[in-house]
């Protein structure tokens, strides 16, 4: 199993990203979990090239919706 957490210095956390081994398709018993993490899933549970990209597109999506919070003079 993996994980890959991005905080910073102030204390902000985007939700992790988990990566399950051995599996094809994440147990839908963790979708109640998906508001506190992103679960996916590989065959050994390492990060891959795709998995990668799944992974900044999330961080991405999380920094603009974090900067449409920020107050206009920033």
């Amino acid at each position: 199993m993996t994980a890959m957490v991005c905080f910073s210095s102030s204390g902000d956390v985007i939700k992790p990203m988990i990566i399950l081994p051995g599996i094809k398709n994440v147990p839908q018993n963790l979708n109640e979990y998906e508001d506190q993490a992103l679960f996916t899933a590989s065959r050994k549970g390492w990060m891959t090239t795709q998995l990668w990209e799944v992974w900044v597109m999330n961080f991405v999506s999380e920094i603009k919706i974090r900067r449409l919070k920020w107050p206009k003079k920033i």
